[in-house]
């Protein structure tokens, strides 16, 4: 649970996700706590139990993606690194792990921290940027101790004894360079610094990219993945190379077990390989071969994976079994709509899938693969699923209990896909790219009729909440009101120089229509009256719209902009409650309530879910 804006009736529950940026080291396993996982969703630093779904906790510091997540040897701190925003800012964020309190923020990396790593004894930290320097900071006063200019892609240290001002070995990779790095105590400076060499390679036909690195339970030698597809072999002490052995993909992670005095090389194909052996000596032992992966992490006698499929797992190193521990979309997140049990949620992505969720334990159910097109809207009604996509399919599925069962499929339905879908017990509407309001019979998709009284795409559609044949419909010109028994077109209520992005009505019965504009405009238009009863701006100045949604009770609109915010307004005082809310990464793409007003689920645009607690006043 969040721990953000505790005293406000909006909270941030939980998020189904694992996303962040392209970088491949987003995930970390507390080794003093082998159940705690760390990893991100955008800005945010989720910890999460692999034994409990519910014990979540969300953490906020970052003004852009996390690039780097790293735990400390000891469990008792992690590290987190950032790319730069909007202000050419990077931070590198060091916290406690069992108060989650932030023990230092340091500013540095303005390109992108590229890696994180901490000494063995905990005393000092290591960031590199992708384009500009490695730099070394002390873990006792959060103070810079030494520099080395240029572009590194990975740093590791190697085991150092515990004694007074002991020397410390570091290794990077510049320029397709190994470098072997020597921090000393200067006594006449009384602090330490660096020394760097690059280690000595073959002289011609071993040019490579490096990856990924780390150093061998002896702190002998550096193990480095490279893009080729090899782990290569650097005698750290002596700065020379020693040996290159084949593991078959381009490394994703090298990770060191001194309880087995091995090390584990992942490969983004997917391939797991055990490594044994010293100097120019190895033998690779091929473990299992799981999903393509973007993540991975170890995780005491396993190894902890996110696939590329969407799926987080865990591997057992030893007899090399592949358990799916939890699953998430990939795809960007396109549409939703709740069930009617409010423990169930109906996801389409833009890959053509439909996933259905539980909000009890936030696992997924069922995941149907239908069409290469993106989803666009999806409608629950009476036990039947509807849901419309970009090349025009309108499918329906039986709601069975908690998974779904095919029914119907009715191809190209709106010349440019489906943009919109209302439902009620007398018809199924559905508006297109096409401009057109289309009709449809509830139990067969018969086409009935249609209505061409657009300009523009229908950008919504909401069925009278009291007439059941009255049917609402929005362009970017505005609402257009049809009589579907009379088959005409009854009232119009234009929009004024701004674009119409949604449509919905509350249900309160008062009949009060809710529109929302390209500029961020909110009006509120009672069906009877000729001027709107309410309009106000969000506080995003020329900030779309891009859903809306309100509770059961008709007291709360949730907004969702065309960016990673969410405001929360309260119709009854007419107020917003608070400020923005943001969890997304990039944009929300569509925003529901569950049936009983007690939460509400949002989904973005790199496949994040996130649900959100709604604590109303008695």
């Amino acid at each position: 649970m969040s721990t953000e804006k505790d005293l406000l009736p909006i909270e941030l529950e939980h998020i189904i996700g694992l996303s962040g940026c392209t970088n491949t080291r987003l995930m970390a396993v507390n080794p003093a706590k082998p159940d705690e996982v760390v990893h991100s969703v955008g800005k945010k630093v989720v910890i999460s139990q692999l034994n409990d779904a519910h014990d979540q906790v969300l953490l906020t510091g970052h003004t852009a993606p996390i690039s780097v997540i790293r735990t400390s040897p000891s469990g008792q701190l992690f590290v987190t690194g950032q790319l730069s925003d909007d202000y050419n800012r990077c931070y590198v964020i060091v916290w406690e792990t069992d108060t989650r309190e932030i023990l230092f923020k340091i500013e540095c990396h303005p390109d992108g921290v590229s890696d994180a790593q901490f000494s063995s004894d905990e005393e000092f930290i290591a960031t590199c940027g992708s384009q500009t320097k490695l730099s070394v900071w002390s873990l006792e006063t959060g103070r810079h101790v030494d520099t080395v200019p240029g572009a590194h892609s990975f740093v590791a240290w190697a085991p150092v004894s515990r004694r007074r001002r002991p020397t410390y070995y570091l290794v990077s990779a510049q320029n397709r360079t190994l470098c072997a790095h020597t921090m000393t105590y200067d006594r006449g400076a009384l602090a330490y610094t660096l020394q760097t060499e690059a280690m000595a390679m073959p002289s011609t036909g071993l040019v490579r990219t490096y990856t990924c690195g780390v150093v061998d339970p002896s702190g002998t030698f550096l193990l480095a993945g490279t893009h080729a597809g090899e782990v290569a072999i650097a005698n750290i002490r002596e700065r020379v190379f020693r040996a290159y052995e084949s593991v078959g993909s381009p490394v994703q992670g090298v990770y060191a077990r001194e309880a087995e005095d091995d090390v584990i090389s992942v490969g983004i194909d997917g391939q797991v390989t055990r490594l044994i052996g010293s100097d120019q000596t190895w033998r690779v032992n091929p473990v299992c071969k799981g999903p393509s992966i973007y993540s991975s992490a170890l995780h005491g006698d396993k190894l902890l994976i996110a696939g590329a499929d969407g799926t987080m797992s865990a591997v057992e190193l030893t007899s090399g079994t592949i358990t799916v521990l939890a699953n998430h979309s990939t795809a960007s997140v396109t549409a939703l709509c709740a069930g009617d049990d409010s423990e169930t949620v109906y996801t389409l992505t833009s890959a053509g899938e439909i996933f259905v969720w539980s909000l009890v334990d936030y696992t997924l159910l069922q995941r149907i693969k239908l069409v290469d097109a993106a989803g666009t809207a999806v409608f629950a009604h009476a036990g039947v699923l509807y849901s419309g996509w970009a090349d025009g399919s309108l499918f329906t599925h039986a709601i069975d209990g908690r998974t779904l069962t095919r029914l119907q499929h009715v191809p190209n339905t709106h010349r440019g896909g489906i943009t919109s879908i209302a439902v009620n017990d007398l018809m199924v509407a559905t508006g297109g790219a096409d401009s057109v309001v289309r009709l449809w019979t509830l139990r067969t998709l018969q086409f009935t009729t249609q209505h061409a009284v657009h300009q523009g795409p229908v950008t919504g559609l909401a069925c009278d909440v009291v007439v059941p044949h009255i049917l609402h419909t929005a362009s970017g010109t505005g609402v257009v009101v049809i009589d579907v028994r009379a088959n005409k077109r009854i009232k119009h209520f234009p929009s004024v120089s701004q674009h119409t992005n949604t449509l919905l009505q509350l249900p309160s019965g008062e009949r009060e229509l809710v529109t929302c504009t390209a500029a961020g405009r909110v009006v509120i238009q009672d069906f009877d009256l000729p001027e709107p009863t309410d309009v106000f701006q969000i506080p995003l100045q020329n900030t779309p719209v891009a859903a809306a949604a309100t509770d059961g009770a008709g007291s709360v609109l949730a907004l969702a902009t065309d960016g990673p915010a969410i405001f929360f307004y309260d119709l009854k005082r007419r107020a917003f409650i608070d400020g923005a809310f943001s969890a997304h990464v990039t944009k929300c793409n569509d925003v529901r309530w569950t049936a009983d007003g007690r939460q509400l689920v949002s989904v973005g645009q790199d496949g994040e879910i996130c649900v959100w607690n709604y604590f109303p006043e008695e």
